[in-house]
C-alpha cells in the first residue's frame, strides 16, 4: 500500500530488502527513478538512507530516528542533507529547493503520520493534511 503522493511504484530488489545494503527503487510522478540505498540500520531505533536520480541533485541522504515520547507516544525525527548539483547555478537555486523540499517533507510526513495513526494511507490529498512542525 503506498501512502506517499509522488509515488507511482517502490520495489526492492530480491535479498536487497532490509539493513545496510538494502535497495528500494521508486517511480515518481514526472517520470523520475528514485534509487535509494541504506547505508546505517539500527534496528528498532534508526536507519539512514542515500538517494540518487533526483533532477538537479548530486547526492541526498535522510536519517529517520524514533524517540519514546511519554508513556505511550514515538517522535519520528528525519534529518535530510542534500547536495546540490550545477556548480553557481545550482546554488542559485538552493533557496527554492529547500522551499520545495520543506513542502514536499511536511505533506510526506503529514502522510506517513496519518498511515500510522490510522493503519491506512490518507485518502484526502497531501496538501489537505494538517501541517506537522518541519525545517529546512
Amino acid at each position: 500500500m503506498l501512502w506517499s503522493e509522488p509515488v507511482i511504484s517502490a520495489r526492492c530488489e530480491p535479498g536487497r530488502s532490509g539493513g545496510v545494503g538494502a535497495e528500494r527503487i521508486c517511480q515518481l510522478k514526472g517520470g523520475i527513478t528514485l534509487t535509494e540505498r541504506w547505508s546505517a540500520w539500527e534496528e528498532g531505533h534508526a536507519f539512514t538512507y542515500e538517494g540518487t536520480g533526483i533532477p538537479l541533485v548530486r547526492r541526498a541522504r535522510n536519517t529517520w530516528t524514533v524517540h519514546p515520547h511519554g508513556a505511550d507516544r514515538t517522535l519520528l525525527e528525519s534529518n535530510a542533507e542534500v547536495e546540490v548539483k550545477g556548480g553557481p547555478l545550482g546554488r542559485l537555486l538552493e533557496p527554492l529547493l529547500a522551499w520545495q523540499s520543506r513542502r514536499l517533507g511536511q505533506r510526506s510526513l503529514a502522510a506517513f503520520k496519518h498511515l500510522v495513526e490510522h493503519g491506512t494511507p490518507p485518502t484526502a490529498k497531501h496538501s489537505r493534511l494538517p501541517r506537522i512542525p518541519a525545517t529546512c
